[in-house]
């Protein structure tokens, strides 16, 4: 193929965020005294993806998610309460504290990273990107980070696309490959900004009306075939 730089989502891409949420989430509870049965996580995980897509659309601010979600989540689960900020923090803690890779994610990087340069693009929080990072040393694998808080702007912004193209010396769109989980960040970002992508579909079908992936993939073997890697 001839893609020479690969832009790679992080969170549910390469590292298994939802696992380490889930210990988060019970840290959370447990620090809070509250009770806790998997019904919260299942919850959580709607309630938490449901603000991310306000936030990617400019509903809301990165500074109102913060603050308020957890407030506003154990509002609607009945503990009116609960210490929100208390919750917070001891989730943060935890999230921070523990990455995990999804299985085969080092060696794709390695395999990526065999006929190119790689960049991680990550919406998220700088601190704890960079922490989690650390702890896991994905930072090895890559030349360079776009994390969303450093550059002001959250992923499908065409502003977080301007940033990535204007920090990587001799950004040519046609040799550059997006890859990422996420339609509505990803996805969107790579089509409007008129760069090819793979969509890590994990299995799911492209729902109607979805950004137009360049590629399809279910695995990372799907992914290397895709680059005529083995």
């Amino acid at each position: 193929m001839h893609y020479e730089v690969f832009l790679i989502d992080v969170d549910d891409t390469v590292l298994d965020f939802h696992r380490s949420a889930l210990e988060a989430l019970k840290r959370g509870f447990a620090a809070c005294k509250l009770p806790y049965d998997e019904r919260m996580a299942k919850e959580y995980a709607s309630f938490n993806a449901e603000l991310w897509k306000r936030l990617e659309v400019g509903e809301i601010t990165r500074k109102y998610l913060m603050e308020n979600r957890f407030h506003l989540f154990l509002e609607k689960m009945g503990f009116t309460d609960a210490n929100g900020a208390k919750f917070n923090r001891a989730y943060l803690k935890k999230l921070s504290s523990n990455p995990y890779y999804i299985k085969g994610a080092r060696r794709f990087l390695r395999k990526v990273g065999e006929l190119g340069e790689i960049y991680f693009v990550t919406n998220g929080t700088s601190w704890i990107q960079q922490s989690r990072f650390n702890r896991c040393g994905l930072w090895e694998y890559a030349r360079g980070t776009f994390i969303s808080e450093d550059l002001g702007y959250d992923k499908p912004s065409p502003l977080f696309t301007e940033a990535v193209e204007n920090g990587i010396g001799g950004f040519e769109k046609g040799k550059v490959l997006w890859i990422g989980d996420s339609l509505s960040s990803d996805i969107l970002a790579a089509v409007e900004g008129g760069i090819d992508c793979v969509w890590f579909s994990g299995g799911k079908r492209l729902p109607e009306g979805a950004p137009q992936p360049t590629y399809i993939a279910e695995s990372y073997a799907d992914i290397l075939k895709i680059l005529g890697i083995k």
